[in-house]
């Protein structure tokens, strides 16, 4: 029998893990480096997030409604795979017209579901699940949060 390696980090780091084999992390946007730099607003006023994976994706398995969440509630278009490990989502309806409670900014996130409730989880193209939660085993949730700060007046 060999010895699995035991990666460890510092307490309340959440830099991704990869553990080989094991699972899939999101290598971006990491949720250690937040903000409003981690998407962009395209010419249709829309919000575009690129997140790029450590494996090539099973991309049937990142469906919206199931395992791929947007909050506030938002129609997203489907997701796009310019390659199998980067995603591009874009919101049907332009950013501002996005039904929010958070003021004076506007808040958002993006979840990938790792854990599954009954509508399956996110996987490689290897059947490596999700590791959303970066323990470096597959499983747990990957929640990223943005913001879209008010614009001030001069």
């Amino acid at each position: 029998m060999t010895k699995e390696k035991i990666l460890a980090r510092p307490s309340g780091v959440r830099e991704p893990i990869v553990k080989p084999g094991v699972s899939v992390q999101v290598l971006s946007p990491k949720p250690s480096a937040p903000g409003a730099n981690s998407f962009i607003i395209n010419r249709m006023e829309q919000i575009e997030i690129t997140v790029k994976f450590s494996e090539e994706m099973k991309t049937e398995t990142v469906i919206p409604g199931k395992t791929l969440f947007f909050d506030p509630e938002a129609d997203l278009l489907k997701p796009s795979w310019p390659d199998k490990k980067t995603m591009k989502l874009t919101t049907a309806k332009k950013w501002n017209e996005i039904p929010h409670t958070s003021h004076p900014d506007f808040n958002f996130s993006i979840r990938l579901i790792g854990v599954d409730k009954g509508n399956g989880v996110v996987k490689s193209m290897k059947g490596q699940v999700l590791d959303g939660d970066y323990n470096g085993l597959a499983g747990g949730d990957y929640k990223m949060g943005f913001t879209i700060p008010k614009k001030k007046k001069k």
